[in-house]
């Protein structure tokens, strides 16, 4: 088989013989470069002179070393940096000049791509109207020549394929995809570096295929960056059918079908290649895996790990989507276990690098001074207990799998710094070990749970317990003093810092307190050891589950102290602390104003960070949530689904917060009217938190929960908002105890909800058990607004108004003082007094509250929005008592086509009925009038005996 050349392509099947196309024959290609050199050198010959080599910008052409159907490759001098490099003419483009400028413009971008496994491109540009494209040239031999020349290992072929994984990596890490990977475009150099070559069919991440037809930046699959095999045509094909390009035997499904490719198609492509590589022959394509965890067959006689086998199986699947997240995740699944196909490294020196084999320091005996730098890893998660754990959560295994490649990568690449590339002094192990040893206790953690635990699958959130081991390549780390345990504290620094996280994640036990307990006895402990670093991280641990308790002293000293001990030991522990305290700010004090300034402290340290996505994600979330506070709706909606998305992006492991950050943007939604999105959105975060569609698991997150049922009773689906509510309530008393504020906000949501059945007896009885825990926990307790709401609500619907009056005021003092002025939360706290002043004969006062808390409403929700019919109605109620009837009718007939559009407003429907009717009898329109006078009855009989006296009064003003 053989390249594209001057006679078109040629169409490979599935069974892997070419066959012609009559159709795709193109016109030839005419080499005007080699003709030029070609008379250049008959020119010198005739007239005995010196031949002027042909120059293509500041590149002398030598010699032309291969060409096929995307172009040619030559041999040149660059004569202003004295060096020989490979130059690479793409064909015309058939598309015009825009196309030939995109070309340019991805050549830079490869051009701006420095990896040891990339071949080098140095410049781009036209000339003759042709692009061409420079690259580092490179003696050697294509992969498949290697294999078939020199015969390697099983060993040395995985690992020559893995070095190009690395290359291909980095590639899209650059946002780019290849579209042709296999193995003639896999360079082995005479230096024995691998090399990925031939980027003649790279494209934008984000571009599909069929958009570009058969334009192509450099390469040709003859060994375009190097002189290898310059006379020899490829071993496979490369086809153009309608939009489709590449290698059909490599290419993805999606590619040969639909003409779309991705990074995820690079990774199909490379499996294929890397798989033949070891079996010698690639997998029919009826065997690929359909569902996940199908492993593809070995053919006869072929052997392969277990662990390498699943690897490339789930890289080969059919669907994208079942294969791996990113190449990085695929290498840590390849990656050949010490004791397998690696030989055994040597242990290294200093204490704790004998321990765990960590960054050790280098040894005349092993060959490759970082070859043990994942032993600690590879002890962890070997192949038998990853089966375990596969065998009932692949999803866990998978993230294990993941996380473990990045801890590997991260403790080689600090290695290799000081050891191999001598770009750092030996002292900066210190504090990348402590770090390293930081994220391998979280997985110790995670692991040992797994373990113990009786459940198939942990809850989402638990997984959050591991954090991102690239950060502790940050050189933010350094800067700090972030020195590592004395030898002889090492285990018992470990230990505390375990039963920390074990207690901040409730994983053995939910309970607040119990946990706050746990923690404060850690926290003493980790001070009498007098290593800081473990006392920022306890003081960080006690000032979240303080914060979760609603003791905002406990939690701001907490916190204080963390962020003390970061700013002298560890950047991400201060910023953690100010997101601590922002969100203390959001949550417990309502200050929006704060919440701003702690996020501006917080803003510098992240940008010492820039590789910590999770953390950023964390500062959008709390931006988001800070605008929700002020009621900046359309603000906090998109930074929410910013931070959604930017979940998303990062993995399993912050799912949970990805489902907190979707809840939140679900409360957002339904604050702008959209009670059925908002539904969608709770379900959507439920199966997040359950991970399984459909799942009957139980999520954790108690205040999840309630908010999907306070959603429900917006959508009017008060039975399934309910066994919602009740549901979280007996969640939040398991983990926040009895007299927690959490447990006092499902009281109160449950008091909202008897309130719209006309419940009035349950309705008290939450109002009043609400009330009473925020009462003890703090008199001014801003969550007690609601409470204080719920109950003014009962003495208003049982026409004790100078109660109701009472009580609402009181909660409006609270609402003053903790609210921003324009908040919606202050509007509704005055409606609710404007009522009761009414009824109590305060027209004028209630009047101008009314006035005042509408514009606000009207300006965050719009005119037309569902909740403006309670406000609208007591405008009705006023202008009523004050006479003029054409008003009232106007703000009455509002409310009512409001309150219609929304269900589960029976109560203020029938009382906006009545009003109504009162007020179309004072303007003389009694049918009307009585219309709306027996609707009023039929709704208030229908609620029950609690509502008897209000239907006998409708009765008797019927009679009159």
């Amino acid at each position: 088989m053989r390249e594209v050349g001057e006679h078109g392509p040629d169409v490979e099947g599935d069974g892997g013989e070419p066959s012609r196309d009559p159709a795709m024959v193109a016109a030839p290609l005419v080499s005007t470069l080699g003709h030029a050199v070609a008379r250049q050198r008959i020119r010198a010959m005739l007239l005995g002179e010196q031949a002027e080599p042909v120059r293509v910008d500041r590149f002398a052409l030598r010699r032309e070393l291969g060409q096929g159907g995307m172009g040619t490759v030559w041999l040149a001098h660059d004569a202003q940096l004295d060096r020989e490099v490979a130059l690479k003419f793409l064909r015309r483009s058939t598309e015009g000049d825009r196309a030939e400028q995109r070309l340019l413009e991805e050549a830079k971008s490869l051009a701006k791509l420095s990896h040891p496994n990339v071949v080098p491109v140095y410049d781009a540009g036209r000339h003759e109207g042709r692009v061409w494209v420079a690259m580092e040239f490179v003696p050697g031999r294509t992969l498949r020549a290697w294999v078939e020349g020199e015969r390697p290992s099983a060993r040395q072929r995985l690992e020559a394929w893995i070095e190009a994984g690395r290359g291909l990596a980095a590639v899209h890490a650059a946002g780019l995809v290849h579209r042709d990977v296999k193995p003639d475009n896999v360079l082995r150099g005479d230096d024995g570096r691998v090399r990925l070559i031939d980027f003649g069919l790279v494209r934008r991440a984000e571009v599909g295929v069929g958009e570009e037809g058969m334009q192509t930046l450099p390469g040709s699959g003859s060994g375009a960056a190097s002189g290898v095999d310059g006379d020899r045509p490829a071993a496979e094909p490369r086809t153009r059918t309608g939009g489709f390009v590449g290698t059909p035997a490599y290419a993805a499904p999606e590619q040969r079908t639909a003409a779309m490719a991705d990074a995820r198609s690079d990774q199909f492509a490379y499996c294929m290649s890397v798989w033949e590589a070891l079996c010698g022959v690639r997998p029919g394509r009826e065997r690929l895996p359909e569902r996940k965890g199908g492993l593809v067959p070995l053919p006869s006689r072929a052997r392969m790990p277990g662990r390498v086998q699943r690897a490339l199986s789930r890289g080969l699947s059919r669907d994208p989507a079942l294969r791996f997240s990113s190449m990085d995740a695929l290498l840590g699944a390849l990656a050949p276990r010490r004791g397998r196909w690696l030989a055994a490294a040597v242990a290294g020196t200093g204490a704790l690098g004998v321990t765990l084999g960590l960054l050790a320091a280098p040894s005349e005996a092993v060959a490759e001074p970082c070859a043990n730098a994942g032993r600690a890893i590879d002890e962890r998660w070997t192949d038998e207990h990853r089966g375990v754990v596969a065998a009932h959560d692949e999803e866990l295994a998978t993230l294990v799998d993941d996380w473990s490649m990045r801890w590997r990568d991260a403790a080689r690449r600090a290695c290799e710094e000081v050891h191999v590339e001598q770009l750092r002094p030996e002292a900066t192990l210190g504090p990348r070990r402590a770090c390293l040893q930081e994220r391998l206790d979280e997985l110790d953690v995670l692991l040992a749970v797994e373990r113990g635990g009786t459940r198939e699958r942990l809850p989402v959130e638990w997984l959050g317990v591991l954090d991102e081991p690239g950060r502790c390549l940050s050189p933010a780390l350094l800067e700090a003093d972030a020195g590592e345990p004395p030898p002889e504290l090492g285990d018992e620094v470990s230990r505390i810092r375990r039963e920390l996280l074990v207690a901040r994640w409730g994983m053995d036990d939910p309970n607040l307190e119990r946990r706050r307990e746990r923690v404060a006895v850690l926290y003493e402990a980790s001070r009498g050891l007098g290593f800081e670093p473990l006392v920022g991280h306890a003081a960080h641990m006690c000032g979240q589950l303080a914060a979760s308790a609603g003791d905002v002293v406990g939690a701001r000293r907490c916190l204080g102290e963390a962020l003390d001990v970061g700013q002298r030991h560890d950047p991400a522990l201060v910023i953690d602390a100010w997101m601590g305290l922002q969100e203390l700010a959001i949550d417990q004090q309502l200050d929006a104003e704060l919440a701003q300034w702690l996020g501006e402290r917080t803003e510098p340290w992240l940008n010492r960070l820039p590789e910590d996505r999770q953390r950023r994600a964390g500062a959008v979330l709390l931006q988001g949530r800070m605008h929700l506070l002020r009621d900046e709706l359309a603000q906090a909606e998109s930074a929410l689904r910013d931070a959604v998305e930017r979940y998303e992006a990062l993995g399993p492991s912050t799912r949970w917060v990805q489902a907190a950050a979707m809840r939140q943007l679900a409360v957002t939604v339904q604050a702008q009217g959209r009670s059925e999105q908002a539904v969608q959105l709770h379900q959507q975060a439920r199966m997040i938190e359950t991970r399984e569609e459909g799942a009957q698991i139980e999520t954790r997150v108690g205040e999840g929960i309630l908010a999907e049922g306070v959603a429900l009773q917006g959508a009017g689906k008060l039975s399934e908002a309910e066994d919602a509510m009740r549901r979280a309530l007996d969640r939040l008393m398991i983990e926040y105890g009895p007299g927690s504020v959490g447990v006092a906000n499902a009281h109160v949501a449950l008091a909202g909800l008897h309130d719209a059945r006309g419940e009035l007896d349950r309705m008290r009885e939450r109002a009043e058990a609400a009330d009473g825990i925020l009462a003890d926990i703090d008199p001014r307790h801003p969550d007690r607004l609601y409470s204080l709401a719920a109950l003014g609500t009962v003495a208003y619907r049982e026409k004790r108004f100078s109660e109701a009056a009472d009580v609402y005021e009181r909660a409006l003092s609270i609402a003053e003082q903790r609210l921003p002025p324009r908040s919606q939360e202050l509007a509704w706290n005055r409606i609710n007094l404007a009522e009761a002043l009414l009824e109590i004969g305060q027209d004028q006062r209630a009047d101008g509250l009314l006035r005042r808390a509408l514009p606000v409403l009207e300006s965050e929700l719009g005119t037309d929005h569902p909740e403006l019919a309670i406000p609208l109605k007591a405008l009705g109620a006023v202008t009523l008592t004050q006479g003029d009837g054409e008003q009232s009718l106007r703000w009455l007939g509002r409310a009512l086509a409001l309150f219609e559009s929304t269900p589960g407003s029976v109560v203020e429907q029938a009382e906006t009925h009545w009003l109504l009717a009162k007020a179309l009898r004072a303007v003389g329109d009694l049918d009307a009038a009585l219309l709306h006078a027996r609707r009023a009855e039929t709704d208030f009989s229908a609620l029950g005996p609690a509502w008897a006296q209000r239907t006998m009064e409708i009765g008797r003003w019927l009679e009159q």
